[in-house]
């Protein structure tokens, strides 16, 4: 039986608190539930159980609850796999483009030292801001800016700053932006798909709840069964 990892995230708990307090994780509640459904249905088993309010449809309702918590499981996995995807795409972006941008605004500082009209429209005298959102807004200008003026960048050929370089640098910032983007809705979408993970793990959880405290009941004169669906 093939075992489903979850990521350590609880439906109201944090991991620790929930595994000091049921002694099982997420996914080990989700791996015994798989297994009492799955052996909750052999004829040795199915035959006491359906006397006890447990016949066949009850179980299969019990299949339909474990297959969408394990659809919600992947929905969700899949989500937060995207999250750091974008995060390390953003973090890679980050790094490789400041260092140069801040170069770009030191060199430009130089070579158009007495050319005012030029300082102004790249807004070389502006205070840099630190915010995500104004070093975005800053850069972008400064990129676009000097693109519209090519005859700009022919002074920066002295410290070794080229078109190409200056092209490389906005599709870094492109991908940066692109990638604060990517994260932001993957995020969003995390987050409710992590909602409805847990809701649909819950009802499963419940049911597998009720299950088995009927089954220590009804099978406690068989406890090879309760071993075989793993009830202690």
């Amino acid at each position: 039986m093939e075992e489903l990892l979850i990521e350590n995230e609880e439906i109201s708990q944090t991991e620790p608190e929930k595994k000091k307090r049921s002694g099982q994780s997420q996914a080990d509640k989700f791996n015994s539930a798989e297994k009492i459904i799955i052996k909750g249905q052999l004829p040795e088993v199915s035959s006491i159980m359906e006397t006890v309010g447990f016949p066949a449809a009850e179980v299969k309702k019990a299949e339909s609850l474990l297959s969408k918590g394990r659809t919600a499981i992947v929905t969700r996995d899949t989500l937060h796999s995207e999250v750091v995807n974008a995060e390390e795409k953003k973090k890679m972006a980050k790094e490789m483009l400041f260092p140069r941008y801040e170069d770009r605004i030191s060199y430009s500082k130089i070579a158009f030292d007495k050319n005012l009209p030029v300082r102004d429209a790249l807004k070389l005298d502006e205070p840099r801001k630190e915010t995500i959102a104004g070093v975005i807004e800053q850069s972008t200008q400064f990129y676009t800016t000097i693109f519209e003026t090519p005859e700009w960048i022919v002074p920066l050929k002295k410290y070794s700053i080229t078109e190409d370089l200056l092209r490389e640098d906005f599709d870094l910032l492109t991908e940066y932006k692109s990638a604060i983007i990517a994260k932001e809705k993957a995020e969003n979408e995390s987050v409710e798909a992590t909602r409805l993970r847990n809701e649909a793990l819950e009802e499963l959880f419940d049911w597998v709840k009720e299950y088995k405290r009927v089954a220590k009941i009804a099978l406690k004169h068989y406890p090879q069964l309760l071993a075989l669906l793993g009830i202690k």
